[in-house]
């Protein structure tokens, strides 16, 4: 424990002095938030939207630690320096995120939807685009009010978020509007492919 605590503190020395870029939520990817050395009830704690409620320097000294003891510590001290209303209200949309998004195997608070869900609450509205080409996937797209209050995340949401089946789970598609009208284009542009 104090090998690692003199590394984080250093780490964390490193990083203080480096200005660190806010992370939208699509730039999180699961397989960075895993630590193989924790058993199963820790391995994948970041995952999902408590990935997004920690800091740079919380996601690389929790990615650091080496066991199940020092990970119960961690998580202690992580929810300790958070408000209390923070933790009930997180620990309740987690709950139905798992009720509503769980899929595939997957808990529905580390889902694309769920974790959005966690973190921003329901959306103001809830569409379905149908596809205009047969590759397209469906498009399930939540709106948030321009006014919309700050996530639990301290951070705003974003007006649209976009969810597409990819296998078994919705993904988080693209939060821009024209990223299918810049897909189209492409095909439109490229020349048709030949076996």
């Amino acid at each position: 424990m104090r090998r690692t605590a003199a590394l984080v503190l250093a780490l964390v020395a490193g990083a203080a002095s480096a200005a660190v870029a806010a992370e939208s939520l699509e730039r999180l990817h699961p397989d960075d938030l895993i630590n193989p050395f924790l058993g199963p009830a820790y391995t994948r704690w970041l995952v999902g939207p408590v990935g997004q409620l920690a800091d740079e320097e919380e996601r690389t000294l929790f990615l650091l630690l080496e066991s199940n003891e020092e990970a119960a510590a961690f998580v202690e001290e992580f929810w300790s320096r958070r408000d209390g209303k923070l933790k009930r209200q997180f620990e309740l949309r987690a709950a139905e995120a798992d009720k509503r998004y769980s899929e595939s195997g997957l808990l529905g608070r580390r889902t694309d939807r769920g974790m959005v869900y966690v973190l921003f609450g329901d959306p103001n509205k809830t569409e379905w685009e149908e596809h205009r080409d047969i590759d397209d996937p469906h498009i399930e797209l939540w709106t948030y009010p321009k006014g919309a209050a700050k996530g639990l995340n301290g951070k705003k949401p974003s007006r649209r978020y976009r969810f597409a089946r990819d296998g078994d789970v919705m993904r988080l598609f693209s939060n821009d509007p024209d990223n299918r009208r810049r897909r189209m284009i492409r095909r439109i542009r490229e020349p048709p492919r030949r076996p």
